[in-house]
């Protein structure tokens, strides 16, 4: 009953919101809006799902390891049972007793593995019922703090739209719903050109070499408050802070494939998490009133050139 009043009463603060900007006011401030927290906790619940999906496709591959093990010393026990000792009897009965322990113990784990995936299934149906109310209710508090914000970052893009001519090509304005394309099954590297941004929604874009790197990588600058993403899914290989880096993440994708997402204000993650894509990071870095990181594409020692992936 409580969790029903919180819904209705953040869902009556958003209407508001809307309300007041369709009618010319701005009463409500878009920090009001706990979009942050709404977006963690949709988060916590993701991750999971991705954990538990990995427990069910691990368990899948098991199976079917172990099922196939427990066949063939099925069909060994059962010829053994069935003969006789040709040789020294009690050997022949140690052979068998062995074979027969062993099938055993795989039947069990087999069944262990079954009832594994079978809890895992069912939490993974629960966790996705809970996650469809957050992410109506995320959709809702998104649309309502773009809309607070819309008139500032839109005047402020605009500006930046004619200063990019130039001397300044190596900037430019994204402009993104912050929707993400899953690439499940795809390698990194087949990602050049495709790789989404780190930060969602609008954002302004640099392209720089920094004198502490060792090639080039981007700026990105955001509205406030803006969560850093994952571009792909990967394991975290660093979560600290780091020299000039600041509060820096690295996550390793693959087939020595990096990403480097620093200047952060708030890390969410830590080393030996698997992420999916998408996944929480952080909280960028606050400068002048807004967010902003800095990201590197990395192979190996390499840092690669990040507009040929980012596709700018």
């Amino acid at each position: 009953m409580m969790r029903g009043v919180q819904h209705a009463s953040r869902g009556l603060l958003l209407g508001a919101a809307l309300l007041c900007l369709a009618g010319g006011q701005r009463a409500i401030a878009a920090d009001s809006i706990d979009l942050d927290g709404l977006e963690y906790r949709l988060e916590q619940l993701k991750n999971k799902e991705h954990s538990l999906r990995r427990v069910l496709e691990q368990g899948q591959t098991d199976s079917e390891r172990l099922h196939r093990r427990v066949v063939a010393r099925g069909r060994a026990y059962y010829r053994a049972s069935r003969g006789l000792p040709g040789g020294d009897f009690l050997e022949y009965a140690v052979k068998v007793e062995r074979l027969r322990k062993g099938l055993l113990i795989d039947l069990a784990r087999l069944e262990a593995i079954k009832m594994k995936r079978k809890s895992a299934g069912r939490s993974l149906t629960l966790l996705r019922e809970r996650r469809a109310p957050l992410e109506l209710e995320r959709t809702a508090a998104g649309r309502a703090r773009d809309a607070l914000l819309s008139r500032g970052e839109r005047e402020r893009a605009f500006q930046m739209a004619f200063s990019a001519s130039g001397a300044r090509t190596d900037h430019t304005a994204v402009y993104s719903s912050g929707s993400q394309v899953a690439f499940e099954g795809r390698r990194f590297a087949s990602l050049r050109g495709q790789l989404p941004f780190p930060l969602p929604g609008r954002a302004e874009v640099e392209i720089v070499k920094m004198p502490y790197a060792a090639g080039e990588g981007v700026i990105l600058r955001a509205a406030l408050a803006t969560p850093a993403r994952a571009v792909f899914s990967g394991r975290v290989a660093y979560a600290d802070e780091y020299s000039k880096y600041g509060k820096t993440v690295i996550v390793d994708h693959g087939d020595d494939y990096f990403t480097v997402t620093s200047n952060l204000s708030r890390i969410e993650v830590k080393v030996g998490d698997d992420i999916p894509q998408s996944a929480r990071l952080g909280l960028a870095g606050a400068e002048g009133g807004r967010s902003k990181i800095y990201f590197e594409i990395r192979r190996k020692d390499e840092t690669l050139s990040p507009g040929e992936w980012l596709g700018i």
